[in-house]
């Protein structure tokens, strides 16, 4: 109702506004002006239609806008509104001659209709289809703009999480842990340790590549996964056994980078790994999405998790797609779906 009310304001005033630059015209052509115009019929049948196509023309615009949300298909967007604008004013006018002329004025019916002449709605078609495509123009400017901003919101959005992404991936614990295990090799199987760092620096090296990546190709970022699963491997030894099953993966699929260890990271922090209770983790591709599943045996001093791993993943693919990532959980185990994306879909 506010809007309406204000949408009739302006309606009024933009009128208003016409009906003084008409009055300049004839005063500026004639020489004078006769007031009493603006106090007959005719003057509020002209406010009346003023009026009336202000309001439809503008409302048409904005469902257009509406039905059409590609700001990119302006050429779309016209030749919806262009035949409507010239329609919904012929109507109009026809509407308001009648209300006039026959319901007021008494007028029949029969010489209402001889009346009407092509050019009594030509002027006022090409008028109202000016103001409906001006309209069109402001409509058109406040959606690219609102698409700018919302293009600036989603760069600013994507720097932030590729931010929490890297603080997230480059885990002081992992680092604190890994370095303990390096130690105990080190004393322990000297060639272990050398293997053990070899791989912890291939890890590391890797972040630093493609913090400022959206996408990597699926099988790179595998490759990446078993080079850590590796380095686990020395850590956890028998309590942890992997299944790669990638042979179905597309060369030019893409995942979002560290995505993989995140999920690995996830399972080895919620569940218990042991020689008597191996920890099973199978990464394969079903459909469109790339599946990391793990069994489950949670931890019982874990206490209640916060899910921020996850959520990164999640609000990482939000920004680049709208395919969800799938995540299920089960009795006996836990996966997550990460959607495969074409290699062009990167930002």
């Amino acid at each position: 109702m506010k809007n309406f009310l204000k949408s009739l304001l302006y309606a009024i005033a933009l009128t208003f506004v016409i009906s003084l630059i008409f009055a300049t015209y004839y005063l500026i052509i004639y020489g004078n002006l006769d007031v009493s115009f603006f106090q007959s019929k005719g003057a509020l049948n002209g406010m009346s239609h003023g009026v009336m196509l202000y309001l439809a023309n503008g409302y048409l615009a904005s469902y257009v806008h509406k039905c059409v949300p590609d700001d990119r298909a302006w050429r779309k967007r016209l030749s919806y509104f262009i035949p409507s604008s010239i329609l919904v004013t012929i109507c109009i006018v026809f509407v308001i001659n009648y209300s006039f002329q026959v319901l007021w004025e008494g007028v029949s019916f029969s010489v209402f209709l001889a009346n009407q002449t092509p050019g009594m709605y030509i002027l006022t078609t090409a008028l109202a289809l000016f103001i409906g495509l001006g309209f069109y123009a402001f409509y058109f400017y406040k959606a690219s703009k609102n698409s700018q901003i919302q293009q600036q919101k989603q760069i600013a959005g994507h720097a932030t999480a590729q931010f929490e992404s890297l603080k997230n991936q480059i885990d002081p614990h992992f680092l604190f842990n890994s370095l303990n295990v390096l130690t105990g090799l080190i004393e322990e199987n000297p060639q272990k340790a050398v293997d053990f760092t070899t791989s912890l620096s291939r890890i590391y090296r890797y972040v630093l590549e493609q913090k400022d990546k959206s996408l990597v190709p699926a099988e790179q970022e595998i490759k990446f996964a078993l080079i850590f699963l590796n380095l686990l491997a020395l850590r956890f030894e028998d309590a942890l056994l992997v299944q790669v099953d990638d042979s179905n993966v597309n060369s030019e699929e893409s995942i979002i980078p560290l995505s993989l260890q995140l999920l690995i990271e996830n399972a080895i922090k919620h569940n218990v790994l042991s020689p008597d209770s191996k920890l099973r983790i199978h990464i394969f591709k079903k459909g469109n999405h790339l599946y990391v599943r793990n069994n489950l045996q949670i931890k019982d001093t874990l206490g209640e998790s916060t899910g921020v791993g996850l959520k990164n993943i999640i609000d990482r693919y939000r920004l680049i797609t709208p395919q969800e990532v799938i995540i299920h959980r089960y009795s006996e185990y836990f996966e997550v779906g990460l959607p495969l994306l074409p290699i062009e879909s990167e930002l």
